[in-house]
């Protein structure tokens, strides 16, 4: 292969390795993901590892989360005990499959923190209060309401992502 062509090569590799930590990834689950996209056969973990310069181990955990949100696929070779690997061509399906697995993240935990502050708020004994301050107590209250609606909405557009996926394509 031409050094040139290698140069380009590794420059996809190093440069899906940010592409991929911009997207909350672990930058070696990108580099490892475009030497297999960009490799014309299956590729095995020992080659992985020395195209994307990581350890062994680095790639092998990391390949392991490709292979669960099925960017990657673990292949056999007749005549060898490696395992091999090929990656999904569904670049969008992958994307958008990690897209929703943040989305709903984010969402759960926002969840959980709209809803500790709701259970507080209520509990506030506002009998004691002047008016001013019941009143703001109130307003509280209800924007906290809104926001839990607000999430509620949202956890119900992740079941959606499938809608985004075919406008895309």
């Amino acid at each position: 292969m031409a050094k040139d062509y290698q140069d380009i090569i590794d420059d996809v590799i190093f440069n899906a390795g940010q592409i991929a930590m911009k997207m909350r990834l672990n930058k070696s689950m990108g580099q490892l993901y475009a030497a297999l996209y960009f490799s014309e056969n299956p590729v095995s973990l020992d080659e992985l590892a020395k195209k994307c310069r990581m350890s062994k181990g680095n790639a092998s955990i990391n390949i392991r989360h490709l292979e669960r949100w099925n960017a990657v696929t673990k292949t056999f070779s007749n005549g060898s005990r490696k395992d091999y690997y090929v990656a999904n061509s569904n670049i969008m399906g992958f994307v958008m499959t990690r897209g929703k697995e943040i989305f709903a993240s984010i969402l759960n935990r926002g969840e959980a923190l709209v809803s500790r502050s709701l259970n507080k708020i209520s509990s506030v004994d506002i009998s004691k209060m002047d008016e001013v301050q019941q009143s703001e107590i109130r307003k509280h209250r209800t924007k906290i309401e809104e926001m839990d609606k607000m999430l509620t909405k949202m956890k119900g557009l992740t079941n959606n992502l499938q809608l985004l996926e075919q406008f895309l394509k």
